[in-house]
């Protein structure tokens, strides 16, 4: 991973915060795109078994529950992956402000 000039610049403090952050954001990809395959998951049984596993009625409400809840995770994770980037953002524009004022 490279470390925006401006960032090493203001010491080991904001080059931890700076990983920190950008493994943050990893995380929280990675996680998002592991509920989405589990929602995928959970529509395909509610498909293949919806007559098999409990009635009909009581199934569909499960898997819907299901399925709100995992929307909820979701967007909870795009949420913080959304203010993670902001604060990204913010420290490449300071890094731009360091170089614009060194040059």
């Amino acid at each position: 991973m490279s470390i925006p000039v401006v960032v090493a610049l203001k010491g080991p403090e904001k080059v931890k915060e700076y990983i920190s952050l950008q493994e943050q954001s990893s995380n929280f990809f990675k996680q998002k795109e592991a509920l989405i395959e589990e929602f995928k998951y959970t529509k395909q049984i509610a498909n293949k078994n919806s007559f098999y596993l409990l009635g009909e009625d009581e199934f569909n409400i499960q898997v819907y529950l299901d399925i709100i809840t995992l929307h909820n995770e979701t967007k909870k994770i795009k949420k913080q992956s959304s203010d993670i980037n902001l604060k990204i953002r913010e420290l490449l524009k300071k890094e731009e402000e360091v170089n614009e004022s060194t040059n």
